[in-house]
């Protein structure tokens, strides 16, 4: 296989999605692949990384491959939220609905445009949450057409497999894999730790309620909580890989991590820092940003004593006494959980079984 197309979502300058880049470039530079990363939304620079804009299945010809490489990509959810929106905002769609229909031609259509011997594949995708968009009967036609097309779809939890067994039940292409992020260059436990844990949110908790948990986390463990600016880079644009960088040393040198965010909490994971996660009620999945992809991902690697369960919806007041006790929790996990090996054998299986799988399809 001589090029590859690697499709990745818009990054608005986001450490984590940039943390899933990283690893496509990791993974296929290191068989020895020509490939080019790809957008098919405007931001084609994201520090070290420089993207191929491609706006429609004619850009695609030429490859001998066109892989989605993580994320929600080919999740209809996705498609009609934040992808339809962009197109209206920044694309010039006429609305959401033409929005949605430039999504499904790149990303569950593509296959039918393209010369039969073109590969497709979905890579660490997460299927959750697309059940409503699967009422509309051609929606579901069209994913069902993208499962068969399709050379293999490797998923990142098993919330994402069964939704994709309910659709197409037996399909011998769909598999289990893991996020992709954990494809990036390991560099392991820190030998030396600090006297700190290190602390990033903006999913679940509101800053105020932030400030009042760190300084309950700090008083419990007699810690220093250091913050990690994640999810919208404030740093000027020529030092996103430096800063980026300095984050995972950030955390891979704390007692422990602390937050919200989905891929905080695995990138703490291949540091070999223990991530404690808060978790709210969620009364069903809407959206990209949810809470139940995190409970799926701690599950995997045996951390389920790692989650915070926090009463309230995303972003709702917490009160002094759930605070406290959130605070205890955190601290307790981080005594039973920061020196066990377990989890980070989990960790390091599903990583080493997910390179095995994607390595077969590339060899």
């Amino acid at each position: 296989m001589s090029r590859v197309a690697v499709v990745c979502a818009y990054n608005p300058r986001n450490s984590g999605m940039y943390s899933v880049d990283l690893a496509a470039r990791h993974f296929f530079t290191s068989l020895g692949i020509e490939h080019e990363l790809c957008v098919t939304q405007n931001r084609t620079k994201v520090a070290s990384l420089r993207y191929r804009l491609v706006r429609g299945v004619d850009d695609l010809r030429g490859f001998d491959a066109v892989v989605y490489w993580g994320d929600f990509l080919n999740n209809p959810m996705w498609g009609a939220g934040d992808y339809a929106e962009r197109e209206v905002k920044h694309h010039g769609a006429s609305g959401l609905s033409e929005g949605f229909e430039r999504w499904r031609q790149l990303y569950l259509q593509a296959g039918s445009g393209l010369p039969q011997s073109t590969r497709i594949f979905s890579l660490g995708g997460c299927f959750m949450g697309m059940e409503r968009a699967l009422e509309d009967a051609s929606v579901r036609a069209s994913m069902h057409e993208f499962l068969q097309r399709a050379s293999a779809v490797v998923v990142r939890d098993p919330l994402s497999l069964e939704a994709l067994s309910r659709l197409d039940d037996g399909n011998p292409k769909v598999s289990l894999g893991f996020d992709c992020a954990s494809l990036m260059p390991a560099r392991g436990s820190g030998a030396w730790r600090g006297r700190y844990f290190a602390h990033s949110f903006g999913r679940s908790m509101d800053d105020e309620t932030v400030r009042t948990l760190v300084g309950a986390i700090e008083r419990e463990t007699g810690l220093r909580g250091v913050a990690v600016d994640w999810l919208f880079a404030r740093w000027p644009k020529r030092f996103t890989h430096a800063k980026f960088a300095l984050n995972l040393a950030l955390m891979r040198h704390a007692r422990f991590c602390v937050t919200d965010t989905y891929h905080f909490a695995i990138n703490s994971m291949s540091q070999g820092s223990l991530p404690v996660c808060v978790l709210r009620d969620e009364p069903a999945v809407s959206s990209t940003l949810n809470e139940l992809k995190k409970a799926a991902l701690f599950r995997m690697v045996g951390l389920d004593a790692a989650l915070l369960r926090v009463p309230g919806e995303p972003m709702q007041p917490v009160s002094a006494p759930d605070i406290r006790l959130t605070a205890q929790v955190a601290a307790q996990a981080m005594s039973r959980l920061s020196a066990n090996e377990d989890w980070r054998l989990g960790f390091s299986q599903r990583q080493t079984d997910l390179q095995d799988r994607l390595r077969r399809h590339f060899a």
